[in-house]
């Protein structure tokens, strides 16, 4: 169906919209009384940090356009080029293991397939090593997940909407439906290489000339385990990786290139002037950021805060808080950190007693503001195509007969900084299964609030944001909670 509308009832309709999602999200609640958002005078840094679990973090070069070596934590010892290997052990610890690679090929080209290998090799001389993975998701951009133009927000509890393959990857882990149906489990023998992926990235039969992979994947070592993703081509459909060419091209240690960049490295978050973020290929620092926080609703105070998502250099808000996960190992030509933390998780788990005689709303919101590095309150786009979709104010609550379907949606030339899904959980024992919200954010965008969730006086409620940051993304985003005071 095709919707005409005028610029000056857009918003309203939007606004409509998302009080009608949540009010039937939160049916049990008491009506809601009309009251005025205040955002957060400032961003304050996000509480907890990362995990110790090491990434295996290969995005680079995006685009592979010769067969070769994409990341490799093997020992340079006895290899051609020593340099080329990161000589990293993943040992008796859980891992995630993260790539996003396309085939991009010309018009007058064969239409090649590109196959990622993903091999294990145990580095031990007496001990068998055990891989086992028991989540895993994968996708390509073609047919699996193309970049279709979705509404700005949408209630997904069914997990079926997605826009980008790292976006349906994510959503797959949100859902906690990329849980194998059986754990993958590989035994290596000492000095043994061993595939554990053989994945194709094809274009033939494809209108364009290009597709993407997204691969997430988590599990534990036990013993020692050293990884490398191998990039090949075929132009027919291979059922399995030729082993003894892969580790010939493992001993000669060439790099798939061109490199993308070959001229101008990236920057280190020491540097000053222009900065170049760059991709990863390396082992990052991280699955997972952990956040808790308490408050307490005062009477006569409304609370107001706001957080970073994925803050990185340049883009803290004044915090000084960078998220981007450092990295164990890197090649000297990439990413000193790894700038959009993509497939990390968030959890932010958050205990709110109302100590007010008065019932009390509790509202959440990711948004996209304008990066900024400085102290001062978030700044969203003047844009008119972003600033109809922007929401200033708590909707009201509306009787409901019938949920809508899909929101409206307004098309943008904006840049689209955010394709992925958030769960917000809450409950007062215990945790409910939560309600799943898919966000498609373009530059600068305010998408309007996730959730409104009522407090009786002295109750204390518990809450969980959760999202895993999909590669499909540009950070930083921003998570706001707000507790309004009514008229």
């Amino acid at each position: 169906m095709k919707y005409v509308l005028r610029q000056s009832n857009f918003a309203a309709i939007v606004a409509a919209f998302s009080a009608l999602s949540y009010v039937a999200s939160c049916a049990s609640s008491p009506a809601m009384a009309a009251a005025t958002v205040k955002p957060a005078s400032q961003v304050s840094p996000l509480k907890g940090g990362l995990d110790k679990a090491p990434m295996f973090n290969s995005n680079c070069p995006e685009v592979v356009q010769s067969e070769g070596i994409l990341l490799s934590t093997l020992s340079g010892r006895g290899k051609d080029i020593p340099e080329n290997h990161l000589s990293y052990i993943f040992k008796d610890q859980e891992i995630a293991i993260f790539f996003h690679h396309l085939n991009k090929q010309p018009q007058s080209s064969e239409r090649k397939i590109l196959y990622l290998t993903l091999v294990a090799y145990n580095p031990d001389k007496v001990k068998v090593a055990t891989l086992t993975l028991d989540k895993r998701a994968s996708f390509l951009s073609q047919p699996d997940a193309p970049f279709v133009q979705r509404p700005t927000i949408e209630r997904d509890d069914d997990n079926t909407l997605f826009a980008g393959p790292g976006d349906r990857v994510t959503g797959d882990y949100l859902h906690n439906v990329a849980r194998l149906k059986q754990e993958h489990i590989v035994h290596i023998q000492p000095g043994e290489y061993r595939p554990i992926e053989f994945l194709p990235v094809p274009v033939k039969g494809l209108t364009s000339f290009s597709n993407g992979r997204s691969y997430l994947a988590w599990g534990k070592v036990k013993g020692k385990v050293q990884l490398a993703l191998v990039a090949t081509f075929a132009t027919e459909t291979l059922q399995s990786p030729d082993m003894e060419r892969i580790k010939k091209m493992l001993v000669e240690s060439y790099l798939a290139k061109p490199r993308e960049y070959a001229t101008k490295h990236p920057s280190n978050n020491r540097s000053k002037g222009p900065f170049i973020y760059g991709r990863v290929a390396g082992v990052s620092r991280g699955r997972m950021w952990s956040s808790k926080t308490k408050w307490s609703l005062l009477a006569g105070k409304p609370l107001a805060a706001a957080f970073p998502i994925s803050s990185l250099k340049g883009g803290t808000f004044g915090t000084k808080q960078i998220q981007a996960a450092p990295l164990f190992r890197r090649y000297d030509d990439t990413a000193y950190s790894a700038h959009g933390n993509y497939c990390l998780c968030y959890t932010i788990d958050l205990q709110v007693r109302n100590d007010d005689s008065k019932e009390r709303t509790v509202i959440f919101k990711l948004s996209t503001p304008l990066k900024s590095d400085k102290a001062e309150p978030i700044k969203y786009s003047e844009n008119e195509e972003n600033a109809a979709l922007k929401t200033t104010s708590e909707p009201k609550s509306i009787p409901l007969s019938k949920p809508l379907s899909k929101p409206l949606s307004k098309p943008t030339s904006m840049p689209t900084f955010y394709r992925g899904s958030v769960r917000v959980s809450t409950g007062i024992d215990g945790l409910t299964n939560g309600d799943f919200w898919h966000l498609v954010m373009h530059k600068g965008e305010d998408p309007g609030p996730l959730g409104a969730y009522t407090i009786a006086p002295r109750e204390t409620r518990f809450f969980q944001i959760e999202l895993f940051y999909p590669p499909d993304a540009t950070p930083p985003q921003v998570l706001s909670i707000d507790s309004p005071l009514s008229p």
